[in-house]
Parts: C-alpha cells; structure tokens; sequence
C-alpha cells in the first residue's frame, strides 16, 4: 500500500508516519509546508493508493491574528 501523509511533521502526522512505515508492504510519502503549498496546482504528487490529509494551520495565535486566512487555509 502506498501512503501520502500531508502535515507529516505536526504532532498527529509524524506518528502516523512511524506506525504506518512499520507495516509490511506500506510505502510512506511525506507532505508538509517545506514541499509547498498544497494547493498549488503545479505539485508533483507521488501514485498513491491512501492520502491521509492532516495538513493546516495549528497556532491559536495565528487564529486571532488572521482568522479568515486560517479558516480557508484549513478547508480548501
């Protein structure tokens, strides 16, 4: 099984990560804001069977400082 994990570097992500690269026959690939942005449409994403999507802002200080860009961020 082939995985894309996006967020693989926040909290929940990177222990997916690790559980899931222990599983025999599974083929992890990472996703996180170092590779870019998520909704550019010119990425280059890898044939996956499973993309588990955990990517989004986290901070509460981004959430009051600039709520709407957080809100779109996180559901587009």
């Amino acid at each position: 099984m082939r995985y894309l994990v996006t967020g693989s570097s926040g909290f929940i992500g990177s222990h997916l990560v690790e559980a899931l690269r222990k599983r025999p026959n599974s083929e992890v690939f990472e996703w996180d804001r170092e590779h870019g942005d998520l909704k550019n449409g010119s990425n280059k994403f890898p044939e996956v069977d499973i993309i588990v999507h955990l990517a989004g802002f986290n901070s509460t200080k981004n959430f009051y400082d600039m709520s709407f860009d957080v809100i779109m961020d996180n559901i587009q």
